[in-house]
């Protein structure tokens, strides 16, 4: 870490340097004020980083919700809400970097009011955890392992209701998919998996 001193204050003028630097340069005490506050504000913010993992068994019949977005499939995830296994480990990543437990905490499937609920609607509430704790996101990145379908063609969607979701910016919100090359449960179509990293920030 860079410490900086002051090294002689005379007429306005403050001559300034780095600690254990021979080069010094003459500024405006003004400037100086500003930047040691700037410095300071900047060795306030903590940054977090979570990870979230989830899966789902597929069975034939149900709806096979993705991010958000139903994708056309004859079998769908099984779950108590909507079994959205993204978003899920997306409210995971979250909830663990803030340090407030897990989605089965907050949203247990032994409560009737969460039966069939979008799993966007329970992010969102993360969010709304998140910032009455004064955390807030930089940046999500996640990844879906599903070996058919092939979910590709409906990323940017997922990542548009992800953002809407959580309130941040479509560039904020990475989805990416891919496979187990037949191998695991993944790969025989038995279930899917995901996995989530956010990073949040309390400013």
């Amino acid at each position: 870490m860079v410490s900086l001193k002051l090294i002689h204050c005379r007429s306005g003028q403050c001559l300034v340097g780095r600690t254990g630097s021979c080069r010094h340069g003459l500024v405006d005490s003004n400037s100086v004020c500003t930047f040691v506050e700037t410095i300071r504000n900047i060795a306030s913010v903590k940054i977090k980083v979570g990870f979230g993992y989830d899966v789902h068994r597929l069975v034939e019949g149900n709806l096979l919700m993705i991010g958000g977005v139903e994708v056309p499939s004859t079998r769908g995830a099984e779950g108590h809400s909507d079994a959205d296994v993204l978003v899920h480990a997306i409210c995971d990543a979250l909830l663990g970097a803030a340090g407030l437990r897990d989605i089965g905490f907050h949203f247990p499937d032994t409560n009737p009011g969460y039966k069939g609920i979008s799993s966007l609607v329970l992010l969102h509430r993360v969010v709304e955890l998140l910032a009455e704790h004064q955390w807030y996101i930089s940046n999500i990145d996640c990844t879906v392992v599903l070996q058919f379908p092939k979910i590709s063609p409906y990323i940017y969607d997922m990542q548009q209701h992800i953002a809407q979701a959580a309130g941040v910016a479509v560039t904020d919100v990475s989805v990416k998919a891919t496979t187990t090359e037949t191998l695991g449960f993944t790969g025989t179509g038995e279930g899917i998996a995901a996995y989530a990293v956010a990073l949040i920030s309390n400013a």
